[in-house]
């Protein structure tokens, strides 16, 4: 993988590609795949070279609204690109078709109905949760929860139970995420490419503070612009947090209106990658 913080270690990828690739190959050889399909990141890469090495076709598809590193290398290689945003497949000549989700994002489902005056508030930082995010919230919670009703996931781990506020509520993690979002009125959350299209699929208005720093490659904050600008989401930039301004930004979110917005499903993409696929290669496995 890219090290982008310690870039030195980065010297080592030439020769473990090329070591990669040539597995890769053995590996393709022996399979007989009648396509490749490729997701992105480091481990997708040499499977793909190999893939064109030995004249399978390749179908990528790519989540984020900016291409990732290894995907961009694919992309002048590939079959066909898929993408998740439309900005995406306009400049890489492909096709957006959203990302597929799973049956409990594409029930449609009402807000629960709100008690004393408050309305439901979701906080997500991700899976590891967000110390800064969750920072900020641990010390409002007793503001917030003049407005909201709280469900606060804060990551495995990362809970503070040092907070008894009433109408606040932590969860570690959480199997029934879809259910929470329904739920909501509104959502604080990051912005990774699934969660924003969970969140569009449910039509649910959110603030979103994208990953950004030396670690990343600013992929989260290009995808909340996107959001942004098609009236999703309000965005607020880690750097620009405060409780003044994440209330004030949690006040614009639940003035929008967005509408469900549906991800193509699983049986067309996977049409779409069976479309690509080599004829005589297919023949050989149809006939296995």
């Amino acid at each position: 993988k890219l090290d982008r913080a310690h870039p030195v270690r980065n010297l080592s990828i030439p020769h473990r590609l090329s070591l990669g690739v040539k597995r890769a190959r053995a590996l393709i050889r022996k399979l007989q795949p009648s396509v490749v399909f490729a997701k992105g990141g480091y481990v997708s890469l040499p499977v793909a070279l190999a893939a064109r090495k030995e004249g399978v076709p390749v179908v990528i598809h790519e989540s984020d609204c900016t291409m990732g590193l290894a995907n961009r290398i694919i992309a002048r290689h590939a079959d066909l690109v898929l993408t998740a945003f439309p900005e995406t497949a306009k400049k890489y000549n492909g096709i957006c078709v959203g990302i597929p989700l799973r049956e409990a994002f594409l029930r449609e489902g009402q807000a629960r109905p709100a008690e004393n005056g408050r309305k439901n508030l979701l906080i997500m930082g991700g899976s590891l949760g967000a110390s800064a995010l969750n920072g900020l919230v641990f010390s409002i919670a007793s503001k917030l929860t003049k407005r909201y009703d709280v469900v606060h996931l804060t990551g495995k781990g990362k809970s503070n139970p040092s907070i008894n506020v009433p109408h606040y509520r932590q969860i570690e993690f959480s199997s029934h995420v879809a259910d929470l979002i329904r739920l909501s009125d509104v959502v604080l959350s990051r912005a990774g490419a699934t969660t924003l299209f969970e969140l569009a699929a449910l039509s649910k208005p959110s603030v979103l503070v994208p990953l950004a720093g030396k670690a990343t490659r600013g992929d989260q904050i290009v995808n909340a612009r996107s959001f942004e600008r098609r009236g999703y989401a309000v965005v607020l930039e880690e750097s620009h947090m405060t409780e003044s301004t994440l209330i004030s930004v949690l006040n614009k979110a639940e003035q929008l209106s967005p509408k469900p917005l549906r991800p193509s499903s699983n049986s067309e993409i996977a049409d779409l990658i069976a479309g690509r696929a080599n004829p005589t290669l297919w023949a050989k496995q149809e006939r296995r």
